[in-house]
């Protein structure tokens, strides 16, 4: 990412996260998720994309998408091209760097997006139920995951960057990594850096609470050989929070806590 200061968010690793899990990710891709807590239903089609990028190196921040026309929501999660726009649909947004909004452009083809920015910055995604998910690059040689919402007045998006840090039962020795999520109605979309500086997405369902922008989540992400859970996460109009286990088949391999600040600001 171009930047002109300290890193947004950075935390180098040290970054030991989640052994088990994110080798099993690394091996079996982010395409097939096995268990997402519950799945997804589609977010309904909207102009304005609210979501998050995190880097191999521990960098996160914001993302924010805006559409010439209302994208529409393919109705199944994976590799979906039916409700796809007909011809491209022009796109600009930001990437929030070391605090400074930093331009992209670009364009939405059928269900491929395609921005660029200064740097050298390049990001490649795929439109599916209303959510966008993709990598980015730079010039500079970072590179990691992106997620964003379809966010509007009837079901706006949050976006939270944090932390994890967590124990191996094994050993007792530590973890920490990035953990960032996107918010929208009863969905949750996020990417977790773990060991080695793996990037991979998640995703669970919420349950918004019954003051605006709080509410309940949960996650099991399965890919592999390992599994990430969260039963407790909860989310409010300036941060989120919850516990974590991680397990190989019925081995509990590590646990900890995550908490992230909403909308991504810089640390």
């Amino acid at each position: 990412m171009p930047e002109s200061g300290p890193i947004t968010s950075r935390i180098r690793p040290q970054i030991l996260a989640l052994p088990a899990l994110l080798a099993g990710l690394a091996v079996a891709g982010c395409s097939d998720s096995s268990s997402n807590g519950g799945g997804t239903t589609g977010l309904p089609a909207s102009t304005t994309y609210v979501g998050l990028y995190a880097s191999t190196s521990g960098l996160t921040g914001p993302l924010t998408i805006t559409f010439a026309t209302a994208v529409k929501a393919p109705p199944v999660m994976h590799n979906d091209i039916a409700g796809a726009n007909s011809a491209p649909n022009n796109a600009t947004g930001t990437v929030g760097v070391n605090g400074t909004d930093v331009p992209i452009s670009g364009s939405l083809d059928g269900t491929a997006l395609n921005m660029t920015g200064a740097g050298g910055l390049d990001l490649v995604g795929t439109l599916s139920s209303g959510v966008i998910k993709g990598t980015w690059t730079d010039a500079g040689g970072d590179a990691g995951n992106f997620t964003a919402a379809s966010s509007s007045d009837a079901s706006p998006a949050a976006n939270y960057c944090g932390a994890f840090s967590g124990v191996m039962v094994a050993d007792q020795s530590t973890e920490a990594g990035t953990f960032s999520a996107v918010i929208a109605g009863s969905e949750v979309h996020g990417v977790i850096v773990g060991s080695g500086g793996t990037a991979e997405d998640f995703e669970g369902t919420a349950v918004p609470g019954s003051t605006a922008g709080t509410g309940t989540f949960k996650i099991k992400q399965t890919v592999g050989q390992g599994t990430l859970t969260v039963n407790d996460g909860t989310y409010d109009n300036s941060t989120t929070q919850g516990h974590y286990t991680t397990s190989a088949g019925t081995t509990t391999v590590s646990n900890g806590t995550f908490s992230g600040n909403k909308g991504c600001p810089v640390l």
